[in-house]
């Protein structure tokens, strides 16, 4: 696992990739947002959000089964080098959060 720079993040290209779910992981050094996605022509990978904030929910979990297709991802740079991450679901929800900084790791068994 990495950080990421700013110019990486903003290279990200996450429209029509599948997003598989999320959760807290409590076993890193900070504390941290995972969201795992599979980006078209890739493999399964986790975005590590550290210090997420404003986590906004919009999904309703009775419509869904399996994965969600992103219609666009966006990452907007905010004042302190914070993020604000919008994960698109076109008409079926979306996921926004703000966090101090991104990481990506390999989703291994996925």
């Amino acid at each position: 696992m990495r950080e990421l720079t700013e110019s990486e993040v903003t290279e990200l290209q996450w429209g029509d990739a599948e997003f598989t779910g999320y959760y807290w992981d409590s076993e890193l050094k900070d504390p941290a947002l995972v969201i795992r996605v599979k980006p078209s022509k890739s493999t399964f990978q986790e975005l590590i959000c550290f210090w997420a904030t404003n986590l906004n929910l919009n999904l309703n979990y009775l419509d869904q089964v399996g994965s969600l297709r992103t219609w666009a991802v966006t990452f907007e740079s905010l004042p302190e080098g914070r993020w604000r991450v919008l994960f698109d679901f076109a008409g079926q929800g979306s996921v926004e959060f703000e966090c101090n900084s991104l990481a990506i790791r390999s989703a291994l068994g996925a």
